[in-house]
């Protein structure tokens, strides 16, 4: 773990979010190549392992309502509480949550299948595709009432409504399924170290490449001075 963390410190933010968020859905999709559009629990309970282990912080999963904006006056309206008591499931979402001192943030993994989702409840997704939703709460949840929400979301926005229903439901999830999120969690923080540390070697060649361009050039540079003072020796005086 130790590994990952020393991998990743060290990269951007905006390619950590990427490599993390890749690194989840590719596992969970391998793991449930038919319906993962469907298991926010899933992603949320492993992304937030996968998210504390890797960057060094306390997140934790959290269920509820939602509300997004699919564009053209259409939404994705995930409100059904009791639904989390059904074996079935239903109409409902988990997300993730930093759980310390610093500023909250707010992470989906599954925001990317947003469309698929949409499709399955007769929705046409219009809005511009995101491969995940990550930043602070702060700036990508509207704290309104869900009566006073607008007919259209600001773009980057969403609603999320964390209930008791919901934790319960998460907390049962993660006591009955431990051995099997401990596997998905291993396998994509396995592929996480892969990426990074293939990351990390394109880097190193490319430094590589980068020097040896810059020696080959300057060899040339040098040739054609030699090549130029040779050739000014050779011409003849008095002309």
């Amino acid at each position: 773990m130790k590994k990952i963390q020393s991998l990743i410190k060290h990269l951007p933010p905006k390619l950590q979010q990427q490599y993390i968020a890749n690194a989840v859905d590719t596992t969970i999709r391998q793991f449930f190549p038919a319906k993962y559009s469907g298991l926010c629990h899933i992603y949320a309970i492993v992304g937030c392992n996968v998210l504390s282990i890797a960057l060094n912080r306390n997140f934790i999963p959290v269920a509820g309502a939602a509300i997004i904006d699919a564009g053209g006056g259409a939404r994705l309206e995930m409100l059904d509480k009791t639904a989390f008591s059904m074996e079935s499931g239903g109409s409902y979402h988990c997300w993730i949550e930093s759980d310390d001192a610093d500023e909250t943030l707010l992470v989906d993994f599954i925001f990317r299948h947003n469309a698929a989702y949409a499709t399955t409840q007769g929705i046409k997704w219009r809005k511009k595709r995101k491969a995940y939703l990550w930043g602070a709460k702060k700036d990508l949840h509207l704290d309104l009432e869900q009566a006073a929400l607008p007919a259209v979301f600001p773009d980057e926005k969403v609603w999320f409504q964390k209930c008791e229903e919901g934790a319960a439901f998460l907390k049962h999830q993660v006591a009955v399924y431990m051995n099997e999120h401990a596997k998905i969690t291993s396998f994509a923080l396995k592929r996480l170290a892969l990426e990074l540390e293939t990351y990390q070697a394109k880097k190193k060649q490319d430094r590589k490449n980068l020097v040896l361009r810059f020696v080959v050039a300057m060899n040339l540079a040098l040739a054609e001075v030699f090549c130029d003072s040779i050739f000014l020796e050779l011409l003849p005086l008095g002309l």
